[in-house]
């Protein structure tokens, strides 16, 4: 059993800021208050304490120990402490291994489709998957199928848009992808693949994430469905297709990054959004440097994701960062049933130390080179606690 209070840190999370001090027993926050004192105490003057952040858009390269190693440290770099890996799981035993191991909460999650056939979910839920994902070309008969299923064993439901002809297409259909010669997919293809499963979501009464958003019109068809969630990945917010010009394949996303007009529009409407992500996916270099078309699509960024969520949202004064954990941690939490995203007493001391005023220099082929501004401090885990810098 181990103790240990945080003193003098400014707390910031659903409820607002305010500076008290955090005792942790065991892994759960036992009391906050002013003056706490204990054994091992860890000085947090001018830093913030907030909830952990939660991913659950991430793709490694495998389930091998070194690449889910590679996974964990830039999780921790970029004050992640629980993901959810977007790979089929299949009662994968190396990560249940790992998991054990890790101070991260890894979520396994559930392909519950395989090769014309509805998987036994109970039993892949039995052997630790935590959410069902699946594309939304399944068939309406599987899909109604897998939501009997999550309501009958209260599991969300992920959803990702996918048209079986257009979905890998690298760029979004406009005048600029026009002149580049690159194939590309409609801006309301999302607005149509989301349609039938937000519905049966709303009948099915059970909730579910929508992956990925490019179009701001799934936004507003979602907003008064109780039952879906709106998930966008931070580049689509700060970026825009002006990032593939001369063919720069390291802009080449899933779902592409949209024009600069439905950039803005998401932007305008961030309040509609439910939780944001890094979509952090790992690659080999190599991937990437093939003609536009054939180039992977994805981008790796976990390492530095909260400073890049603090600097181009919090810092620029497009929300705040109350509103941040929100997005990042308190919903992803509801959604999963966790006692995290809050700091509150009997919660999970699922927590990241950050000193909003330090910056981290980047140098990437996406972002350029940029300071930004919230270094990870420390965190902690409500498995164990690891340090930072």
């Amino acid at each position: 059993m181990s103790e240990y209070v945080i003193k003098n840190a400014t707390l910031c999370d659903i409820k607002g800021q305010r500076e008290l001090d955090v005792r942790v027993y065991d892994g759960v926050i036992c009391e906050i208050g002013e003056d706490l004192s204990s054994k091992q105490e860890i000085d947090a003057t001018h830093l913030y304490l907030l909830p952990s952040l939660i991913d659950l858009n991430i793709k490694p390269k495998s389930y091998k120990q070194q690449d889910l190693k590679k996974i964990e440290k830039k999780a921790l770099e970029g004050g992640v402490g629980s993901i959810a890996l977007t790979l089929p799981i299949h009662a994968d035993e190396s990560l249940s291994i790992f998991a054990m191991q890790s101070p991260i909460h890894f979520f396994q999650n559930i392909n519950p489709y395989k090769e014309e056939k509805i998987q036994n979910i109970a039993k892949l839920q039995k052997n630790g998957g935590a959410l069902i994902e699946f594309p939304s070309s399944l068939k309406t008969s599987a899909l109604l199928c897998i939501y009997d299923y999550a309501k009958l064993l209260s599991l969300p439901c992920f959803c990702y848009a996918n048209d079986l002809e257009l979905s890998t297409r690298g760029s979004i259909e406009s005048e600029m992808s026009y002149k580049m010669g690159l194939s590309s997919l409609p801006a309301y293809l999302q607005s149509i693949e989301f349609a039938r499963i937000s519905q049966i979501a709303h009948f099915k009464q059970v909730h579910t994430l929508l992956h990925s958003i490019n179009d701001c019109h799934v936004l507003q068809a979602s907003y008064h469905n109780p039952y879906t969630f709106i998930e966008v990945s931070i580049h689509h917010l700060i970026l825009n297709e002006t990032s593939i010009k001369n063919y720069n394949t390291w802009g080449k996303l899933n779902p592409p990054l949209c024009t600069q007009e439905m950039q803005e529009s998401l932007v305008q409407n961030l309040a509609l959004i439910d939780t944001l992500s890094s979509t952090h996916q790992e690659f080999s270099t190599s991937s990437k440097e093939q003609t536009f078309d054939d180039a992977i699509s994805g981008v790796e960024c976990l390492e530095f994701y909260f400073p890049l969520l603090y600097t181009h949202l919090v810092k620029n004064n497009i929300i705040s960062l109350s509103e941040l954990t929100k997005k990042t941690s308190y919903t992803q939490s509801q959604l999963l049933g966790l006692k995290r995203g809050v700091i509150e007493e009997g919660y999970d001391a699922d927590l990241i130390l950050v000193n909003l005023s330090e910056s981290v220099q980047i140098s990437h082929p996406l972002y350029g080179k940029q300071n930004l501004y919230g270094k990870i401090k420390k965190i902690f885990s409500s498995k164990k606690e690891m340090q930072n810098g």
